[in-house]
C-alpha cells in the first residue's frame, strides 16, 4: 500500500481542488481575488493528477508526459499565489508579478527539453513511484525563483498582517494558518527531486491548506481563531479514518484493489460526517455569539416603539454594553450648533479616553457617511483606541446623525463577519427609530404651538368680548353724564 500512498494523495489533491474550484465558481461573486483562487486551485490540481499517473506500473514514456504537466502546475502555483497576494494586500508596484510570469512562461517552454526534465533523469524512489531527479542548472534556477516568489509573497502577507485591522487583519492570520499547514508540507515534494530522502508528504498538507483558505475567502474572512482549528481538527480526524481504514484492510488481506474501491467510497461519506460534525460543534462554539446576535435583533424590534430620542439613544447604549459586553462603549450625537459630533454623557468608557468632540467632516465621519455601514477603526482616524474596534453608524433622513464606538468583545475575541451583519441590521432598525423620535419630537412641538395659538386666539377673543362689555356700560354713563350737563 505504501506504493500506492504518494499516487492516491495527488488523486485526493486534485479531487479536492476539483471541488474548490467549482465551489468557489458557483458561490462567490466574479471578482480578480476569486478568479486568481480557482487559477491557483486548478495549478495545485494538475500537479495532483499528475502525481497520480506517477506509479512504477505505468509506462516511463506515460509517466514523463504527466511530469512535464504536472511542472506547470507547480510552475504556476508560484504565480498565482504572487498574484494572489498582490490583490489581496493591494500592491501597487507590479514589476515582480510581471516578472514571475514572464519566468513562468520561458520555464513552461523549456519543460519539455532535455535541460529541464529528461526520461534519462527518472527514477523509481522510495521503490513506489516514479519521480524526477534534479540535473544541470536549470531545475535548480526554477526552484530558487519559484522559493523566491513563495518567501516574497509570505513577506507582503505579514507585513500587511501588521498594519491591517479588524476582519481583514484575521483573514490574513487564517491564511497563515493554512499556509503553515500547506507549503510547509509541500515543500518536502522538492525533496525526493534534490536527492534527499524524505518522503514528500505535502499532497496531503495542501488539501487542508486549500480547503482552510477556500473557506475563508467564500466567507471573505471572517471565522473566529477557534473555527478555523475546529475545523482542521475535525478535517484530519475524519480523513484519517477514511484513508487508515482501507490501509488496514488491504494490510490484512491483501485485496488492495478492493481497499482503493473502499477508500473512493468513503471519502464522499467523510465529506457529509465532516460537515454535520464540525456543524455541532461549532454550535456549541458560537453558542453565546448566536444568543447575543439574537438579543441584538430583539433590540430592534424594541427600539422601533420608542418615542423620545434621549430615551432610545440611552436605550441602545445599555442594551448593547448588556448583550455584547465590549470593552467600552462611546456614543456620538450630531450637535445642530456647532455642526460637530459630540461625546453622548450617558456612554460608558471604562477607563478609556475619548475625545469630546469630533468634527463633521473628519476622516472618520466621512467614511462613515460614504459606507453607511458598520466599519473597523483605522489608524488613518487619529483616535487613540483599539484597532479592534467597531464604529456603528446611525442616520436620519440621509445625514449621519450619531456613531457608536464598540470596543473588543470579552477575551478580546474578534468581530465575525456574522456580528457586522447583525450591528448592520441594528443601524438600520436604530436609523428608522431615531427618524421616529425626530418626528415626534418635531410633532410635539408642533402641537404645542398650535395649541399655545389656539389659546392665544381664545384669550384674544375673550379679550376683545370683555372690551366690548366693558365698554357699553361705560360709554352709557359717559353719555348721560354729558346729557345731565349740557
Amino acid at each position: 500500500m505504501f506504493m500506492l500512498l504518494f499516487p492516491i494523495s495527488g488523486l485526493l489533491l486534485f479531487l479536492s481542488c476539483s471541488i474548490i474550484v467549482l465551489i468557489t465558481t458557483i458561490k462567490t461573486r466574479r471578482t480578480p481575488l476569486h478568479y486568481i483562487w480557482i487559477f491557483f486551485n486548478i495549478a495545485v490540481g494538475i500537479w495532483g493528477i499528475s502525481c497520480f499517473f506517477m506509479q512504477k506500473n505505468f509506462n516511463i514514456n506515460f509517466v514523463l508526459f504527466w511530469i512535464r504537466i504536472g511542472h506547470i502546475g507547480v510552475i504556476f502555483i508560484a504565480i498565482f499565489f504572487l498574484h494572489f497576494v498582490y490583490i489581496l494586500c493591494n500592491l501597487k508596484n507590479k514589476k515582480l508579478l510581471i516578472f514571475a510570469y514572464l519566468q513562468g512562461i520561458i520555464f513552461s517552454i523549456l519543460i519539455p527539453t532535455k535541460k529541464f526534465i529528461s526520461l534519462q533523469n527518472i527514477e523509481i524512489v522510495f521503490n513506489s513511484f516514479y519521480y524526477d531527479r534534479a540535473h544541470g542548472i536549470i531545475y535548480p534556477l526554477f526552484f530558487s525563483i519559484w522559493l523566491i516568489l513563495i518567501l516574497y509573497g509570505h513577506y507582503k502577507l505579514l507585513k500587511t498582517f501588521f498594519i491591517s485591522y479588524g476582519s481583514k487583519r484575521n483573514q490574513i492570520l487564517y491564511l497563515f494558518l493554512g499556509l503553515l499547514t500547506g507549503f510547509s508540507g509541500g515543500l518536502t515534494n522538492f525533496f525526493p527531486v534534490f536527492r534527499i530522502n524524505i518522503f514528500p508528504i505535502g499532497n496531503f498538507t495542501i488539501i487542508v491548506y486549500c480547503i482552510i483558505v477556500s473557506y475563508a475567502i467564500l466567507k471573505y474572512h471572517l471565522m473566529d481563531i477557534r473555527i478555523i482549528i475546529t475545523r482542521a481538527t475535525i478535517f484530519i480526524f475524519v480523513y484519517s479514518l477514511v484513508f487508515a481504514i482501507p490501509i488496514i484492510l488491504g494490510l490484512i488481506t491483501k485485496l488492495w484493489l478492493i481497499s482503493i474501491l473502499l477508500m473512493g467510497i468513503l471519502s464522499p461519506i467523510g465529506i457529509f460526517v465532516f460537515s454535520y460534525l464540525h456543524q455541532q460543534i461549532e454550535n456549541v462554539i458560537l453558542k453565546e455569539q448566536k444568543r447575543y446576535q439574537n438579543a441584538l435583533k430583539e433590540l430592534g424590534k424594541r427600539m422601533l416603539q420608542v418615542r423620545d430620542l434621549t430615551l432610545l439613544l440611552n436605550t441602545i447604549v445599555d442594551d448593547i454594553y448588556k448583550v455584547v459586553s465590549p470593552e467600552f462603549i462611546a456614543l456620538y450625537t450630531l450637535s445642530k450648533n456647532t455642526k460637530s459630533f459630540i461625546f453622548y454623557p450617558k456612554s460608558i468608557s471604562n477607563n478609556y479616553s475619548f475625545p469630546k468632540e469630533i468634527n463633521h467632516n473628519s476622516p472618520l465621519t466621512d467614511n462613515l457617511f460614504k459606507n453607511k455601514k458598520p466599519i473597523f477603526l483605522e489608524s488613518s482616524f487619529n483616535i487613540n483606541l483599539p484597532l479592534e474596534t467597531l464604529i456603528v453608524p446611525y442616520f436620519a433622513y440621509g445625514n449621519l446623525y450619531a456613531f457608536m464606538f464598540l470596543g473588543p468583545k470579552p477575551k478580546k475575541s474578534p468581530y465575525l463577519e456574522s456580528d457586522l451583519i447583525a450591528f448592520d441590521i441594528l443601524s438600520s432598525q436604530a436609523s428608522l427609530a431615531i427618524e421616529n423620535c425626530i418626528f415626534w419630537q418635531e410633532e410635539r412641538i408642533r402641537l404645542a404651538k398650535e395649541e399655545q395659538l389656539k389659546r392665544q386666539r381664545t384669550m384674544d377673543h375673550f379679550s376683545a368680548s370683555l372690551a366690548h362689555e366693558i365698554d357699553n356700560p361705560i360709554f352709557a354713563i359717559i353719555t348721560f353724564r354729558e346729557n345731565k350737563n349740557p
